[in-house]
């Protein structure tokens, strides 16, 4: 089973973004999130993109990569 990319990332994000988040995790038990837009501070939007990677999950993601920083 995989862990969740909560495990080592945390990411403080509004409520309903972080069900969005938990929705997400739910249904791609492997997924890790590898690209992460975050628009301007005055949408507070936060854009997931995830990646399947079948029986293993792409542990390589930083939260720098996460936030969009890396």
């Amino acid at each position: 089973m995989c862990s969740s990319p909560h495990d080592a990332i945390q990411i403080q994000i509004q409520s309903s973004m972080d069900e969005i988040y938990q929705w997400i995790l739910h249904k791609r038990q492997c997924s890790r999130f590898v690209n992460c837009v975050v628009p301007p501070a005055a949408t507070q939007d936060i854009v997931f993109g995830t990646q399947w990677a079948g029986s293993r999950c792409n542990d390589n993601v930083t939260q720098d990569a996460i936030l969009g920083k890396g």
